[in-house]
């Protein structure tokens, strides 16, 4: 059964190795694609968590859900101000990522250090019903998002250590 933890964990880290890729772009055009690419990304990464991760976390902890899903609504006004933009530079892209990639950061962190151990300790029926759920979503959604993996094709591979 896949664990839930660790396919999140794999996904904050593909999206660290993105982000850090963004400064060593150089075109325009290039930086904005990987821009979209993380943006496509995390709508993915964020669905699922807020279909799938959150609403058994508010099973047992009510707040802790709910600061997790303000969290997404930032990120998730970051996302629509790049894929929005219409930038005149490699610079402008690349500041509005640098902005993205904090807010990610600081989010990703507090799931890997406070929530994703919680669950972690959930019955382990419910981990592995999660864990299948969030894969089998995970399909439907880049489905739904074709391009997402394509330019973040050299982040396959990358395997997390989880920090739990």
């Amino acid at each position: 059964m896949p664990d839930p933890v660790m396919q999140l964990i794999e996904e904050h880290n593909r999206l660290r190795r993105l982000f850090k890729q963004v400064p060593r772009v150089g075109g325009h055009q290039s930086a904005e694609q990987r821009a979209n690419a993380i943006c496509d990304l995390l709508t993915i990464h964020s669905r699922l968590e807020e279909a799938i991760v959150y609403p058994a976390v508010r099973e047992f902890d009510e707040g802790m859900a709910t600061e997790a899903e303000s969290a997404h609504e930032r990120i998730d006004e970051l996302v629509e101000k790049i894929r929005t933009a219409e930038y005149a530079d490699n610079g402008e892209v690349k500041r509005d990522i640098e902005v993205l990639e904090q807010e990610f950061e600081n989010h990703a962190r507090w799931e890997e250090d406070e929530l994703l151990p919680r669950v972690s300790g959930l019955d382990r029926d419910k981990v592995d019903e999660l864990g299948r759920e969030l894969y089998e979503k995970n399909q439907e959604l880049l489905r739904e998002f074709p391009g997402a993996l394509d330019i973040s094709a050299e982040t396959e591979g990358f395997i997390a250590s989880p920090r739990i």
